[in-house]
Parts: structure tokens; sequence; C-alpha cells
């Protein structure tokens, strides 16, 4: 077979030009700090409940005397 003629050479694509750095983002200034909630004063103590006297003490029901032992019937 005759040889083919080399194809010939493409020229190389053209080189492109670089693409321009873009500068980075410029840094945003930081948010500034927001002051935290101001510190509420504490709630004004409130003036204690006057304490309730507690219930006064029921007296023991008096212990109910056992019932008396129930004597088993013999079967």
């Amino acid at each position: 077979n005759p040889v083919k003629p080399e194809s010939p050479v493409k020229p190389e694509s053209p080189v492109k030009p670089e693409t321009p750095v873009k500068p980075e983002n410029p840094v945003k200034p930081e948010t500034p700090v927001k002051p935290k909630n101001p510190v509420k004063p504490e709630n004004p103590v409130k003036p204690e409940t006057p304490v309730k006297p507690e219930n006064p003490v029921k007296p023991e029901n008096p212990v109910k005397p056992e019932n008396p032992v129930k004597q088993v019937k013999s079967v």
C-alpha cells in the first residue's frame, strides 16, 4: 500500500492567555460581636411568704389492739 502522506501537523491550539487571577474575596470585616444580652438585674427578692404554721401534728391514731388471734378450728 502506498504510504499515506502524514496528515499535516495541526498547529497547536493557540495558548489561551491565563485567566487573570481573581483577587481573593476581600476579607469581610468580622461581624461586630453583639454584646451579650445585658445582664438583667436579678429579680428583686420577693419578701418571704410568711411561713404558714405547719399543720398541727395530728395525734397518732391510737394503736388498735391487734385482732385477737382467732383460734384455728381444727379440721
